[in-house]
């Protein structure tokens, strides 16, 4: 296969393209995505966890939770800082 997208591309565009392929591009396609290794969430969530407790570890857990409702306030205000 040697497609590229230069943009995003969503599901909903990409079910007609497999609904047009043949069963065996189907097949092929299955058996390419089954050789991509699985993503395990629960462990890629734990390093991010890890590594954002470490680096707020040096300062006091108040001034962390402040700025930390600070940053979501903005977010759901939709201001950008």
């Amino acid at each position: 296969m040697g497609i590229s997208v230069s943009s995003d591309i969503t599901l909903d565009e990409v079910i007609p393209l497999v609904d047009r392929l043949s069963e065996v591009e189907r097949e092929e396609l299955r058996q390419f995505l089954e050789s991509k290794a699985r993503i395990d969430w629960k462990a890629e969530w734990e390093k991010v966890a890890t590594h954002y407790h470490q680096i707020f570890a040096e300062f006091p857990e108040a001034e962390v939770e402040a700025d930390l409702a600070k940053a979501l306030n903005e977010v759901r205000s939709g201001r950008a800082n």
